[in-house]
């Protein structure tokens, strides 16, 4: 892999799109927040469920997600709801369009362009697996969430035995991974916590 350094201030669209530009060869591209997780099967998931569809997604969406409050390992419960960070492009949406210069819903922004998209519009989908981590902090960007961290919040339970082990897995693929600069966590004073 390689790694893109953007000049600051550089807003989450520019990067994204400079991200894609970086590796024009590549058919899809996937991003996810510097703050959360992706589990290890999430990518090779999400290209087989795009994949699967005629014609294949172009864009896809995650529609449940794991909730963290806190620790990225402090996982509560999960959420019902499209989660467009979690998702992935096709190189059709990003020839097309671009995220747009953003620092704040710049993937739900990408998501309303490829809805309303003459070609592109009809091959949306969502990916129903749980895969993604979503932590919830105090510098989260969204109101709702800074108000009430458990808005929305539903039992791991009601998910299946495999949601159910889902804060196992993320604690021991963080333990594998400690002390690795991406998962330092500033906000816990340099602590390995998975977060950035």
């Amino acid at each position: 892999g390689r790694v893109l350094q953007m000049p600051s201030p550089a807003t989450l669209g520019e990067k994204r799109n400079a991200g894609v530009a970086a590796v024009p060869e590549a058919a899809y591209s996937a991003s996810f927040d510097d703050d959360d997780v992706s589990l290890p099967e999430r990518l090779s998931a999400n290209l087989r469920a795009m994949r699967s569809r005629r014609p294949p997604a172009a864009f896809l969406s995650a529609s449940r997600k794991y909730i963290a409050i806190g620790a990225i390992d402090n996982i509560v419960g999960f959420e019902l709801g499209r989660c467009y960070g979690a998702g992935m492009v096709a190189a059709d949406v990003t020839d097309a369009l671009r995220w747009p210069s953003q620092d704040c819903f710049e993937d739900h922004s990408l998501y309303e362009a490829v809805v309303s998209h003459a070609e592109l519009g009809s091959r949306v989908a969502e990916a129903d697996e749980l895969l993604y981590v979503h932590r919830r902090h105090a510098s989260n960007v969204t109101a709702p969430h800074r108000k009430d961290m458990w808005q929305g919040v539903l039992p791991l339970q009601l998910a299946g035995p495999s949601a159910t082990a889902a804060p196992e897995r993320v604690r021991a693929m963080l333990q594998r991974h400690a002390g690795v600069a991406f998962l330092v966590d500033s906000e816990a004073g340099g602590e390995s916590t998975g977060a950035t």
